[in-house]
């Protein structure tokens, strides 16, 4: 039986370099790899266009992708990034923010779209163990570092009461944070301003933990980026692998990490 063929496209992370480059083999496929210039350029041309039979998805896109109990997609466990998103809060040191309860009622910035993948663990943290809602800060959704259109490929609700406003292609997330536009921004990607350790800005450091916290060690790279870690059993991040289905299937019940 000849193998079959499949177009795969996930992000150039370092975990998948062996099978891109062919040192790991699929069993029974001839496998063609694709990659964009963003994360997000995958995602649109498999929700657009179904451009690939296989494809990374972040979490947040595939649900909503979502009709009812139906999707075009079909989830497989394949997780090709596991991230504690305790350290994807970012702040101007100039802000007044040492804990974060001083994060309400500041101007916060997130990357891509409200409720991006990072962005939806950091909030849920904040809620759970801090006490800071989503309607008690006012939100400003952009790019950092690059130009990145709008993300329009997918619905983008926002809970009531909750203020978000895009802050315009030619914006920089990043850039608005260094001078104080923003207090805060939560981010998947470390803004060139925390790489370049500005005086001006840092990772969540100094930030009350409770004494049940686990500390994670920065890259060597973003070493000004001080990673603030809070309940052990907070919920981890990660982004699905997805298929294209023309099957019906039921929804799969989410068994959600423990939060006590």
């Amino acid at each position: 039986m000849s193998n079959s063929k499949l177009d795969i496209a996930f992000w150039n992370y370092d975990r998948g370099t062996l099978l891109r480059d062919g040192t790991v083999k699929i069993g029974g496929v001839d496998a063609t790899f694709h990659s964009g210039r963003i994360v997000t350029d995958i995602f649109e041309a498999m929700i657009r266009r179904r451009a690939y039979d296989v494809s990374e998805l972040g979490m947040t896109y595939f649900l909503r992708t979502l009709r009812g109990a139906e999707s075009p997609f079909l989830a497989i466990p394949v997780f090709l990034v596991r991230s504690f998103r305790h350290n994807a809060i970012y702040i101007n040191k100039a802000s007044g923010i040492v804990r974060p309860q001083d994060l309400a009622g500041k101007r916060i910035g997130e990357l891509g779209v409200y409720g991006h993948d990072a962005g939806v663990m950091p909030k849920g943290i904040l809620s759970d163990e801090y006490g800071v809602k989503a309607d008690q800060c006012r939100w400003i959704v952009g790019s950092i570092d690059f130009p990145m259109d709008p993300v329009d490929f997918v619905e983008q609700p926002v809970p009531p009461g909750v203020e978000v406003e895009w802050a315009g292609k030619g914006a920089d997330l990043g850039e608005m944070l260094e001078k104080g536009e923003i207090a805060a921004l939560i981010s998947a990607d470390i803004p060139r301003c925390v790489l370049a350790k500005s005086p001006r800005s840092a990772g969540c450091s100094k930030i009350t933990r409770p004494s049940s916290a686990t500390t994670t060690v920065a890259p060597e790279s973003s070493r000004s980026c001080t990673l603030w870690s809070s309940s052990a059993n907070s919920p981890l991040s990660g982004q699905t692998s997805c298929e294209r289905s023309t099957r019906g299937s039921k929804r799969p019940r989410t068994k959600w990490p423990s939060s006590t």
